[in-house]
């Protein structure tokens, strides 16, 4: 007999946190498998009294950006969402979005694939038109 198991990420004792706060089964399939949770769930987990730090930890492990419209800002500060998730949800665009700065990319043998920085770099035309990185 074979099992198959998804991705759970959810431990035990956050398994045990969602029942207690009778989470509606749809919402604790998503968090189950980690997925991207919509403003309707973060809603739902307010209400049902899931602690803040929980909410905001399962909303950083996701790494979801949410560019939240101005009805959906209202309509979670409507439901009584904390303020400090509503702040958080405002911040992920920032943190978890794409940057808009351009990478240089030289063909081999001075390099070997794209670049990829941990920090926006500083970049400066320099002499010759080129790209320099300081």
């Amino acid at each position: 007999m074979v099992a198959l198991s998804g991705c759970a990420t959810l431990k035990p004792d956050e398994r045990a946190l969602l029942l207690e706060h009778n989470v509606s089964p749809e919402t604790f399939d998503r968090m189950r498998y980690n997925e991207p949770l919509t403003v309707p769930d973060i809603i739902e987990l307010s209400k049902r009294g899931v602690p803040v730090p929980f909410i905001i930890h399962y909303l950083r492990r996701t790494e979801t950006s949410y560019p939240l419209s101005p009805s959906d800002i209202t309509e979670l500060k409507n439901a009584g969402v904390s303020p400090d998730v509503v702040n958080y949800l405002l911040a992920t665009p920032s943190i978890y979005s794409p940057q808009r700065y351009p990478y240089p990319y030289y063909p081999p043998p001075y390099s070997y694939g794209p670049y990829y920085y941990d920090y926006p770099p500083v970049i400066v035309s320099g002499p010759y038109d080129r790209w320099h990185h300081w």
